[in-house]
């Protein structure tokens, strides 16, 4: 049986994932549960007064989420690669060129992260909170994650 060009990217995903984490069982942030871990001072554990009941959400909206952040993760190592390889040839020099795709880099997240605590809203519990919009699983902040994830994805196999 073929995989679909999204499966096989799903399951390098996966892998890089797992690995990552030490062997451990990479599981999907459920959807909406971005912001209740940003707001409960971030984790995956999350806060010990949390709801008493598990929130029960709907498996294709968790795997469309899987597979928006993978992607996003390999459109942020192939953004990079391509970058690098332009700059390099335009300067000739690794050295600099490193520092150019690096500057970049730097320059994206602190943007998108300036942008969110721009817009960080009051939050009954604690002093403020992303809203729920920017950290959602399809939010800017997560995307711009997944994009860094992507970039030392790429930075990782150019050291090897």
């Amino acid at each position: 049986q073929a995989h679909k060009p999204e499966q096989e990217g799903e399951h390098l995903c996966r892998e890089l994932v797992t690995a990552a984490m030490g062997g451990a069982a990479a599981e999907a942030v459920p959807r909406g549960q971005g912001q209740a871990m940003l707001s409960q001072g971030g984790g995956c554990a999350g806060s010990m007064d949390e709801e008493k009941k598990p929130k029960q959400n709907n498996q294709n909206e968790d795997a469309e989420d899987q597979r928006r952040h993978c992607l996003s993760i390999m459109q942020g190592a192939a953004v990079s690669a391509a970058t690098y390889g332009a700059v390099l040839a335009a300067t000739g020099s690794a050295q600099a060129t490193e520092d150019i795709v690096d500057l970049a880099h730097s320059a994206y997240t602190s943007s998108v992260a300036a942008r969110g605590m721009a817009t960080l809203e009051t939050h009954p519990r604690h002093l403020v909170a992303l809203p729920a919009a920017a950290a959602a699983g399809d939010g800017r902040v997560v995307r711009m994650f997944c994009h860094s994830e992507g970039y030392f994805l790429a930075d990782a196999c150019l050291i090897a």
